[in-house]
């Protein structure tokens, strides 16, 4: 059995009700049953020992990895991405994944409110991810806010499109309120991009000291890491550098060993 997190068990009104039953219903149960259970971090183990702990079973931890397209482009790249996004080939900051409360968007609007309000700059704002559950609270807010013509919207976008847009992005921001692993980390590091995350959860465990590291929960703090980069070039290119360094670590073709070797032993204890 794979789990990749418990967010339904810490953030319960963050999801639908009839996932978070689901999620109730079944998730000891198929831990009960299974022979071997595999997550996606160390973190995600911890937490799956200490809500289940008569769950008397090892734990393996298998960590996910970015895809090979997600690699650094060339200047030519960028130019030609930024202006297939944005109205004149803005620079932009980028947030992936759904538009959910678990994302936490709206601290991230409330930080962007204060960057553009620092600096008089084009920057823009880029949220690539689909309408997820109870997206309508963002959208509702997003029609007020005073920058909201920076703030560009993708909806669902293909893997190829994703790859480029994140490796054109000036920096990523990932302050979701909850991650068992965080992969658009990864995807960001590997494609040369430095992270502004969040310190909770799984995030410092797979960025270490790679990415910087905010309270989902102030705007400010956010904010301040994202003047930080903004201002100071070398200072991003530092965390560029220990980005595409770290990402190494993380490689599908590792991962798809382990859990391959992971069947093959569940496989003989069952024969």
């Amino acid at each position: 059995m794979v789990v990749h997190d418990l967010a339904f068990k810490h953030f319960p009104k963050q999801i639908s009700w009839h996932q978070r039953w689901h999620y109730q219903q079944f998730t000891p149960k198929f831990l009960q049953k299974a022979t071997r259970v595999i997550t996606v971090s160390e973190f995600s183990k911890k937490d799956i020992e200490q809500q289940y702990p008569h769950i008397n079973k090892s734990i393996k931890v298998v960590p996910g990895a970015a895809r090979e397209g997600f690699k650094p482009l060339s200047w030519e790249e960028k130019e030609q991405v930024k202006m297939s996004y944005t109205p004149e080939g803005n620079e932009y900051f980028i947030c992936v994944g759904g538009i959910s409360p678990r994302k936490n968007l709206l601290n991230v609007l409330k930080a962007f409110s204060l960057f553009k309000k620092w600096h008089k700059t084009n920057m823009k704002l880029v949220i690539a991810g689909r309408l997820a559950w109870n997206y309508a609270v963002f959208l509702q807010k997003l029609k007020t806010f005073k920058y909201k013509e920076e703030v560009i919207l993708t909806g669902y976008i293909q893997e190829e499109a994703l790859q480029k847009l994140t490796a054109a992005a000036y920096a990523s921001i990932y302050v979701s309120n909850y991650e068992g692993f965080g992969l658009p980390m990864v995807e960001a590091m590997q494609a040369g991009v430095p992270v502004i995350a969040g310190k909770n959860s799984s995030m410092i465990e797979v960025g270490d000291t790679a990415a910087l590291y905010a309270d989902p929960q102030n705007p400010k703090e956010i904010a301040e890491y994202m003047q930080l980069l903004y201002r100071d070039e070398q200072y991003r290119k530092v965390y560029i550098d220990r980005g595409l360094e770290r990402a190494q670590l993380y490689s599908w073709d590792a991962a798809a060993t382990a859990f391959w070797k992971e069947i093959m032993a569940t496989v003989t204890v069952s024969a």
